[in-house]
This record gives C-alpha cells, sequence and structure tokens, in this order.
C-alpha cells in the first residue's frame, strides 16, 4: 500500500502504448481501426469564427415575394368620370375637389373596387409626372349587370397653370385577380380661389378678431382704471363721509350728539 502510493507520480509520466496508439486508431466519429480501413480522411477542423461556420447559411438565395399581376380593364367594365359642380374642370387650391366615377359591370363577373389613385401630369409630356395625387382605399361591391358610383376627393396647392389628371381604378374578382382600369383622364386648370368682401368666413373671421381684441382691452381697461373708483368709494365709506346712508336706524340720542359736534367744529372753524 504504502508502495503504491510512493509510486504513483512515476506510473502517471511514463509513456505507456495505449496512450501513443489511441490517437492512430480511433477517430473522432467513433471507433474505426486503421489496419481495417487503410487510409483515412478525417474531418475537415471546425471554423473559428461563427461567420465561416454559418457561410452556407449567408450565401443562400433569400425565398423572393411575387408580386401580384395585374390585368387591365376588361371589356365588359366601363367606367367613366366627371368634376362634380364644376362644368369647366377647374381645380382650385385650398379647397376639396370632387370627381364622380361611375363603375359600370355589363359582365357576369362580380368585382370589388378597392382604391382609386392618380397623378397629375404635364399636358404636352403625360410621361413627365408633375405630382402624384394621394390614393384613396376602398371596398365598395360592384355586381354584375350593376353600376357604382364612386367619388374622389382630393386637395391641390400649386401654382395656376394647365395639367392633364388621370384616375385609376384598382379593382378585384372573386378569384382575387387584380384589375386596372382608367376612370378620368383630361385636363384641368389649377385656379386660385376668388376673394369677395361678401365672403362668410372672410366676415366670420373679422368679427371673431375684432371680438378678441375688445374682450382684451376690456381686461386691461379694468385692470389699469376700473379699480380705482371702486377703491375710492370704499374708502369714502370706511371713514363715514359719504352722505347717503339711512338714519331711522340710528338711535335720536347718537344723532344729536353728532349734530352737536359738528356745530362745534364749524363754530371752531370760523
Amino acid at each position: 500500500m504504502f508502495f503504491s502510493i510512493l509510486s504513483f507520480p512515476f506510473r502517471q509520466s511514463i509513456v505507456t502504448f495505449n496512450t501513443l496508439a489511441n490517437p492512430y486508431f480511433y477517430q473522432v466519429r467513433g471507433v474505426t481501426r486503421l489496419w481495417g480501413r487503410g487510409d483515412v480522411k478525417y474531418p475537415p477542423p471546425k471554423p473559428f469564427n461563427k461567420t465561416a461556420r454559418y457561410r452556407g447559411m449567408l450565401k443562400a438565395k433569400p425565398l423572393s415575394k411575387e408580386e401580384p399581376t395585374i390585368y387591365g380593364q376588361p371589356e365588359t367594365v366601363e367606367i367613366t368620370g366627371e368634376f362634380t359642380d364644376n362644368p369647366f374642370s377647374q381645380v382650385v387650391n385650398g379647397q376639396k375637389n370632387t370627381v364622380k366615377l361611375i363603375f359600370d359591370n355589363k359582365g357576369t363577373l362580380n368585382y370589388t373596387i378597392n382604391a382609386i389613385a392618380g397623378a397629375l401630369v404635364n399636358k404636352d409630356n403625360p410621361n413627365e409626372i408633375y405630382r402624384n395625387l394621394t390614393a384613396a382605399k376602398y371596398s365598395l361591391k360592384a355586381p354584375s349587370m350593376d353600376h357604382v358610383e364612386v367619388p374622389y376627393y382630393f386637395y391641390a396647392e400649386f401654382p395656376p397653370q394647365e395639367l392633364d389628371i388621370i384616375l385609376f381604378v384598382f379593382f378585384s374578382d372573386d378569384e382575387k385577380r387584380q384589375f386596372r382600369g382608367v376612370g378620368y383622364n383630361g385636363t384641368v386648370t389649377i385656379v386660385d380661389p376668388e376673394h369677395s368682401l361678401f365672403d362668410l368666413q372672410l366676415i366670420f373671421l373679422y368679427i371673431l378678431l375684432f371680438g378678441m381684441v375688445a374682450g382684451i382691452g376690456y381686461m386691461i381697461y379694468q385692470a389699469f382704471f376700473g379699480g380705482a373708483k371702486t377703491k375710492k368709494s370704499k374708502k369714502d365709506v370706511a371713514t363715514g363721509t359719504s352722505s347717503s346712508y339711512d338714519e331711522n336706524w340710528i338711535p335720536e340720542q347718537h344723532l344729536k350728539q353728532t349734530r352737536a359736534s359738528s356745530r362745534l367744529k364749524k363754530k371752531s372753524e370760523s
């Protein structure tokens, strides 16, 4: 027992045959004898960084999302448009402009109007877009052999000029197929709103401003000039110099004394 304890460090330092042969007789994947397989190709070393480890994932192609196909306007659909209460097709700056579109479905399929969008383009070159208009979303049903009226509103803040306006109507059928049709295509004149002396909005604005100025002026007058009279009147009442008071509730003895004292003061002053 004592000898085994003393010889333990020496036995651990002795290189045995097993310690030398084990790395060559066994592979990393499992127990495979070297003389049974001949030349063995060891697996490649593991990468030392995460970028190389996930290099295959980085090279993978992303999933491509296919855009839905948009078809043209069917022959069984007719779309027309016009400006409401605006025979000269004028677009007034700062005001709401309304275009009424009529979707006439003459076919057997049912459609759903999804959105309306458009743009103002150059009159001489339709491919040159001057300004895009705000798209409006809808969810209106247009059954077969029926027509639907769709209002479209937009605002303008542009210099006075003549431009072409194009409005597109996007709709779909029961099979989720997307379509696009031209709702309105024409020339418009952008003008500024007319100003007149009898404009109700301007009159109301002037009245409101006049009332605010008058209220502020009254508050300033009360703060600097209106309080002086009230303070003076209160001071007179406190000193008893005011002559307007009721003497019925005062006893006669006190009235005689006050009258006598007032007479004596007058004689002494004279």
